[in-house]
């Protein structure tokens, strides 16, 4: 659900551009007053999606701090 959840707003963010155009889209997107949201591709949302989650699911876990169990320690001993 993480991966998808990017996504999911970026689709919900192209919706929300799409009733921002006055006009045919190929006017508004040859004049360049396209809004920003609807230039990123879908295939940008994922890739961001897939690295980013990942990326911070990595920085999350390093951030945890495991406290060593007295029964780990005995059999260190």
């Amino acid at each position: 659900v993480l991966f998808a959840a990017p996504v999911l707003f970026g689709a919900i963010g192209h919706l929300v551009g799409s009733f921002l155009i006055s006009g045919s889209f190929a006017d508004v997107f040859v004049s360049g007053r396209i809004p920003k949201v609807n230039v990123i591709m879908p295939a940008d949302y994922a890739a961001g999606s897939l690295m980013g989650v990942a990326v911070g699911l990595g920085w999350a876990r390093s951030f945890l701090h495991h406290e060593e169990t007295e029964t780990s320690a005995a059999t260190m001993a």
